[in-house]
């Protein structure tokens, strides 16, 4: 009903695609997805200046409409239903997402809509698995309840061997046996480097996957800004051209915001004078305020 409510759409969404994610490539896949989203979470949420956005039921004085759709509406809302999913059982908790799906199709609906809903339909029928604590916790806590289950995957403690290994300096990159990764296994073993990784490091990953000319975009984001960090230079041409062919908000505005602070500030702004007419208007004014808070 509001942009204060944001979650209501994206969270439930976020949810709904790990639950097809877990049923098309399996439970695996959909826990690594969990914990790439609970990290990108958690560093969201840390770096926010007013607390009080990191609540699922946002505040009414909203600077645009645009800060609604963080990852505190995405994932915390994903993770609220994971959490009431745990609690109540799948069996239960599908019974009621459907009831509300069917009771609400076509409607505009409020947080509070949908908590007094839940207490009705589910928490009152299944009495003693969440108290409402707990419940409210998760919408009009700050932060990361302390109820969140942290999702474990045993393949990214298998990322994390190998990665261990590389980083002790006793084999080269190409000795990573990588051939069978998934995009998310790639994301965790990126996104675990050091960001002072050395030149010379970055270089011998580079030579032996090529990563600076990945195809994928979630991959080559991930490496871009990790190159940014460490300052290697060789990536820069590969990461003007990424900039100028996507639009996604969560690919530019890290990236930009990191090339501003870390990077080539010049380069960053020359950049987006070349791309800037692709981008969404909506992209355009983010971006632009991402350079210009980094003056």
């Amino acid at each position: 009903a509001t942009w204060s409510d944001a979650w209501l759409n994206e969270g439930v969404t976020s949810y709904v695609e790990n639950r097809v994610m877990e049923t098309v490539f399996g439970k695996d896949r959909a826990t690594m997805e969990q914990a790439l989203s609970l990290d990108d979470l958690k560093a969201e949420v840390a770096a926010l200046d007013r607390p009080e956005l990191s609540r699922l039921q946002l505040p009414s004085d909203l600077d645009h409409p645009d800060d609604a759709f963080s990852d505190v509406a995405y994932v915390k809302g994903q993770f609220f239903l994971h959490f009431l999913e745990q609690r109540y059982g799948r069996a239960a908790f599908d019974s009621f997402l459907k009831s509300w799906f069917d009771n609400h199709a076509f409607k505009a609906a409020t947080t509070r809509d949908f908590r007094d809903f839940l207490m009705s339909e589910l928490a009152a029928k299944h009495r003693g698995a969440a108290t409402v604590a707990e419940i409210d916790e998760w919408i009009y806590g700050e932060g990361v309840p302390q109820t969140l289950v942290a999702p474990v995957s045993a393949a990214f403690d298998e990322v994390e061997e190998q990665q261990a290994e590389w980083m002790s300096g006793t084999a080269p990159a190409a000795k990573i046996d990588a051939k069978n990764w998934t995009t998310q296994e790639w994301l965790h073993f990126v996104n675990a480097l050091p960001d002072d990784l050395s030149g010379a490091r970055m270089a011998d990953l580079d030579s032996a996957f090529d990563l600076t000319h990945s195809a994928n975009a979630e991959i080559a984001f991930a490496w871009y800004m990790k190159a940014v960090k460490a300052k290697y230079q060789p990536a820069k041409p590969a990461i003007e051209a990424f900039l100028g062919r996507v639009g996604r908000g969560k690919f530019l505005y890290p990236l930009y915001e990191e090339l501003a602070r870390d990077g080539d500030r010049a380069f960053a702004e020359r950049t987006f004078e070349k791309s800037r007419a692709l981008y969404h208007p909506i992209a355009q004014r983010r971006v632009a305020e991402v350079l210009q808070a980094q003056n």
